[in-house]
């Protein structure tokens, strides 16, 4: 793996046996004030699990604020995650984070899988993530299956098989997320068509951004928008005239035209609070 927007995780593949204790390597190349981490089970959006900011102590949420196994190791130029006494349902994608501007900017994720079962828990060892792959020859990197099939793979899986000239599935258990609700779990256009990914909030926000995942990579930053200000594109997105942000009060959509067979992924919108980036449940957009 390489540097990614001056954040390091130098391993896309760590495996512990259940019970071991588990380090998720982060670095930076300089020093950064706000640092996040993110978890990303199969198929779901990723979910915030502790906030550092800089001189102070790490602060958890969700289920990880009450769970005393997560903790943040934090050294000049490094922040690292760890979980001790692994379980199964701790196997995810983890993501450390920067923020920058209100904008969060991802590592390239590390891949915990949690192997053995209860007969064969070991006694609580600790297992730094080792590297998979030649940090020189990033392109021969030998990745486990299952980080293949991770993330925006699971939506593909399940949803593909449909036909008609455009597809949407609203899902009526969807519900509000974090304030924020997608209500397409699917949508599929014709290739050159216009897509128009929905995302409304509870109340006016300030700070939204939208990021594009595709299958096995991490969130890549769209655009992002500061209320009363014209939305700033970032990356290809930047230079691309096909990428637009449709706001009215309370929703914020993004409108791709032309659609190309590589904006098949899955799109989220997030929103800003307390420098803490929150997701929608996401949109898998299919270009047929």
């Amino acid at each position: 793996e390489t540097w990614c927007q001056r954040i390091y995780q130098p391993s896309s593949l760590l495996i512990v046996h259940l019970g071991d204790t588990a380090t998720l390597q982060c670095f930076f190349s300089k020093e950064e004030k706000y640092i996040s981490w993110f978890k990303q089970n199969f198929g779901q959006k990723p979910r915030i699990i502790a906030f550092t900011e800089k001189n102070s102590e790490p602060v958890f949420h969700n289920e990880f604020n009450t769970s005393k196994r997560f903790e943040i190791q934090k050294r000049n130029g490094s922040n690292h995650l760890m979980i001790s006494k692994t379980e199964h349902s701790d196997s995810a994608v983890y993501y450390c984070g920067r923020m920058k501007d209100f904008i969060m900017l991802f590592g390239t994720g590390t891949f915990l899988s949690i192997k053995g079962s209860e007969n064969q828990r070991s006694n609580n060892r600790t297992v730094v993530q080792q590297v998979v792959s030649d940090p020189m020859h990033p392109g021969d990197s030998h990745r486990d299956p299952e980080m293949l099939s991770y993330a925006a793979l699971h939506f593909a899986d399940t949803t593909a098989k449909r036909g008609g000239k455009k597809r949407e599935l609203k899902d009526e258990n969807r519900t509000w997320s974090d304030e924020i609700y997608q209500p397409s779990s699917f949508l599929a256009v014709h290739l050159g068509d216009t897509a128009t990914l929905e995302c409304f909030f509870s109340k006016d926000e300030r700070y939204i951004s939208w990021f594009k995942q595709t299958a096995a990579e991490k969130p890549h930053i769209i655009a992002f928008t500061e209320k009363y200000l014209e939305p700033v594109f970032y990356n290809e997105f930047n230079t691309s005239k096909r990428f637009k942000i449709q706001r009215r009060d309370r929703s914020n959509h993004l409108m791709i035209s032309k659609t190309e067979h590589s904006d098949s992924a899955v799109y989220y919108c997030g929103r800003m609070k307390d420098f803490i980036m929150l997701f929608g449940t996401g949109t898998f957009l299919s270009i047929k």
